[in-house]
């Protein structure tokens, strides 16, 4: 039998959620996402366009790693009330790397959100967000300023949703196509805003 590999180790393992911890990932996709996933957990089924992306993370980490770059980089923040938020930087050296791998080329303000406090807790002035096309493998690398309001923006969105567990009410969520494909679009649609 053949090893398994890495990606697919990674991408199978369980991912256990620590209590008092907010991913970074899950809150600057969606607030009531985050909330419903601390509560129920997630149950995202893994299909080949998942398999897909982690394959190509995997590749161009291992590229980046022998480039000087640590890859998975652990990063949190304290949020208060012994809550952090926590998330996983794809690629850091003297930037901050995103890699997000899509069947629409088109650059999410959510990737910007997420690289950028991946960005300010690291205390890293850039970021690159590396988007690739599952389908073509085209690529285009952004580059960004760390912008530390945007920053501030994410945590006070983290400390809401924080807030929101402690009093069980949920919080405000996304108002587009999301709930249509959203493993918790059914609950979501019922809650009144």
């Amino acid at each position: 039998m053949r090893d398994v590999h890495p990606a697919l180790r990674n991408l199978y393992s369980e991912r256990k959620r620590k209590p008092r911890e907010l991913w970074i990932s899950n809150i600057v996709f969606c607030q009531r996402f985050e909330f419903l996933n601390y509560i129920f957990g997630s149950s995202s089924k893994i299909t080949d366009s998942t398999l897909a992306g982690a394959y190509l993370h995997t590749l161009i980490q291992s590229y980046l790693e022998k480039n000087g770059y640590e890859i998975e980089k652990k990063v949190e923040i304290d949020i208060g009330d012994e809550w952090k938020l926590v998330g996983r930087a794809d690629a850091v050296k003297d930037v901050v790397i995103e890699i997000k791998t899509t069947n629409n080329y088109a650059l999410k303000d959510y990737w910007i959100a997420q690289a950028n406090i991946y960005a300010y807790i690291l205390n890293r002035p850039k970021f690159e967000i590396l988007v690739i096309d599952k389908l073509t493998g085209c690529y285009s690398t952004y580059r960004f300023k760390t912008n530390d309001h945007l920053a501030k923006k994410t945590i006070a969105a983290a400390i809401n949703v924080k807030n929101c567990i402690m009093e069980n009410k949920p919080p405000t969520g996304r108002k587009d196509l999301c709930i249509n494909y959203c493993e918790f679009g059914s609950l979501c649609k019922h809650f009144v805003e």
